[in-house]
């Protein structure tokens, strides 16, 4: 789906039923492209067949690209509720957030496994879950379980920020399958969060607010799990998460060979 424009229009796009759902994969660059529109985009599945398997041999680099001036978009909702896509098995980035953007919602999606958030996808080489590159006061996950993403078995990194700032990333699952006890066999997802030319933006990563709800799960992960890189890193606030423990926080990881949990370095 292509939308371009100046007018901020809200589109629909799915919904929370089986019947609803859109298969969107195939493409040769982009499975959504807004420009300068609105949108909901829930319960499809981006990147896959019908089935929640990649599609051998697609080349579709981006499963949804948000540019421009597409204010206050959202992509997924309630898990339970059936509003969260699966996307999955792109050859660059899951979610990319271009531009002006601001405001929009990422949650309840599952961003890199299969449909069933414990099994890596074969085959899939997309380098990132979500790319902010530019972005301001984007929310991935939300206050809830329900709400959050599992973000996992992708390439590179499943959060990348980049010359983006008052992101809130909270309740996620970032590198551990859907219940938080254990990595995806056979994921290499190196980096759970990278942020690079953050030049003093505040990114919130957790939250004491909400106690648990707003925690994120960040363990895993085959190299680092939040990797801070900028001239300015004191516009981190990093607080209220489990990093490289289990959801409990009392247990390792099997099988997590994540080496650091936070790490911070000055350009």
């Amino acid at each position: 789906l292509f939308s371009g424009g100046v007018v901020p229009v809200k589109n629909n796009i799915g919904g929370n039923t089986a019947n609803d759902r859109n298969i969107i994969s195939g493409n040769s660059q982009y499975g959504i492209y807004l420009d300068g529109f609105r949108a909901s985009i829930t319960g499809n599945y981006i990147g896959t067949d019908n089935a929640g398997n990649r599609i051998t041999s697609s080349s579709q680099d981006y499963g949804v690209y948000i540019k421009s001036v597409s204010l206050s978009c959202n992509v997924g909702g309630s898990r339970s509720g059936g509003y969260g896509n699966l996307i999955s098995g792109n050859v660059n980035t899951g979610i990319f957030i271009n531009s002006n953007s601001s405001a929009d919602i990422i949650e309840g999606n599952t961003i890199g496994p299969k449909a069933d958030g414990a099994t890596f996808q074969t085959g899939n080489s997309q380098l990132y879950g979500i790319y902010c590159n530019p972005s301001n006061n984007t929310v991935i996950g939300g206050s809830s379980d329900d709400l959050g993403n599992l973000i996992s078995a992708n390439e590179t990194a499943g959060i990348r920020l980049e010359n983006s700032s008052g992101q809130s990333i909270m309740g996620n699952k970032i590198g551990t399958d859907i219940n938080g006890t254990q990595n995806i066999t056979s994921s290499s997802q190196d980096y759970g969060i990278y942020i690079t030319g953050a030049n003093g933006g505040l990114q919130y990563i957790g939250g004491n607010s909400g106690g648990p709800t707003y925690r994120n799960v960040i363990s895993g992960n085959s190299n680092t799990g939040i990797y801070c890189n900028s001239s300015n890193t004191s516009g981190c606030r990093v607080w209220g998460n489990y990093i490289g423990t289990d959801i409990t926080g009392n247990n390792i990881i099997t099988g997590s060979t994540q080496n650091r949990g936070i790490q911070f370095v000055s350009t």
